[in-house]
């Protein structure tokens, strides 16, 4: 990926705030991933838990969160600049995204950011390392990491969510390069005649441009101006 020529590397941000303010570091991936996965989730049939602060408890929302998907590596033989020791630069992911920030008594919020293309609100939800090579004396140089981030659902959309009749049916997604209304409609709902509602209801008003990271609301059929006739 490249913006004006220049190769952009994917970012992991860190936040103290759920507006994405107060930022406390960013890891930035020595080498980029070949391929991301977004899971979408499966609807639970279950109602959500909203916390105080407005967010949804992990695994409570109606249908589960969008879980992001990366796998990269990390070298210090040299071959590749950016990563002078693997543990140090584990540590520092490990860190940033899944420890207790002392500040906010949780884990941070994050982005993951890779240029314009992805932008994930998110919080870790797992890291996996796997060591592939070793100086003489066990020092590892090469690692191969598995990271997963769950979608983060800020307290705007949380309240547009609870203002459905049937939340059970409400679908929350985050955009991503070559996504558009149309499409979006048809896997929410198997048709894709509902997006000029859709657009409506999120207050979209460029039609033909949604940008990546972007958050969109499908409520239920039936709700509000989202008629099936």
């Amino acid at each position: 990926m490249a913006s004006n020529g220049k190769r952009i590397k994917m970012v992991i941000e860190g936040y103290e705030s759920p507006d994405f303010t107060g930022k406390v570091g960013e890891f930035t991936l020595q080498m980029n991933p070949e391929k991301y996965d977004i899971e979408e989730p499966k609807p639970q049939n279950i109602k959500p838990n909203v916390l105080s602060n407005g967010e949804v408890a992990p695994g409570n929302d109606p249908e589960g969160l969008e879980v992001l998907k990366i796998e990269f590596y990390l070298d210090s033989t040299g071959i590749v600049p950016g990563c002078d020791d693997v543990h140090d630069s584990i540590d520092s992911l490990r860190t940033l995204g899944l420890e207790i920030n002392g500040n906010i008594h949780r884990k941070n919020y994050l982005k993951v950011r890779w240029d314009s293309v992805l932008v994930f609100p998110c919080v870790m939800k797992s890291l996996k390392v796997d060591y592939l090579l070793f100086k003489p004396d066990g020092e590892p140089v090469r690692a191969k990491v598995n990271a997963e981030f769950e979608q983060f659902i800020d307290a705007e959309t949380q309240a547009k969510m609870n203002n459905t009749s049937s939340p059970d049916l409400t679908h929350v997604r985050t955009v991503v390069a070559g996504d558009n209304l149309p499409l979006l409609c048809h896997r929410i709902y198997g048709d894709s005649k509902y997006y000029i509602q859709v657009a409506e209801y999120n207050n979209i008003i460029n039609l033909s441009h949604l940008a990546p990271g972007q958050k969109i609301v499908f409520p239920p059929l039936g709700y509000g101006n989202i008629t099936s006739k």
